[in-house]
């Protein structure tokens, strides 16, 4: 019996921890998506937004996924048969699933807020540069 209670355990904990890799990697995939944009614009933020994008990212996947793939791959050592059950029909508790949205959610939020902020920041630099040089042109 105490078997089935850690594998149903192992089964939850490798669904939720792909389930984390997945939403953390769209999430900072959607921010890379910024990074090019900023790029493809020529805009002189995009090192100030990675640089807040991956500050915001990586303590999210310390804090989130890393210990539930630790738990995984401990469980994994102690009973490699478990490694080969699939997890389709597993249902993550929803404690679970709550703690993944309420740090991912803000999250985007942020990595939204940051990006606007960033590609404003830079439009408004690059416009600045370009009315600098269109003065120098006409004084030289």
């Amino acid at each position: 019996m105490e078997q089935n209670e850690q594998l149903r355990e192992y089964l939850i904990i490798k669904k939720e921890a792909y389930h984390w890799l997945l939403w953390w990697g769209l999430a900072y995939l959607i921010g890379v998506a910024g990074v090019i944009i900023l790029l493809y614009n020529d805009l002189p933020s995009y090192n100030r937004y990675f640089s807040i994008l991956t500050i915001i990212m990586l303590p999210i996947w310390f804090v989130g996924a890393f210990p539930l793939f630790m738990a995984k791959n401990q469980i994994e050592k102690e009973h490699p048969e478990f490694n080969a059950v699939k997890t389709k029909e597993v249902v993550v508790p929803m404690s679970m699933r709550k703690k993944r949205y309420l740090m991912l959610l803000p999250a985007l939020v942020v990595v939204a807020f940051v990006f606007v902020q960033s590609y404003q920041s830079g439009m408004a630099e690059k416009e600045k540069k370009e009315i600098y040089e269109i003065i120098q042109q006409y004084r030289n």
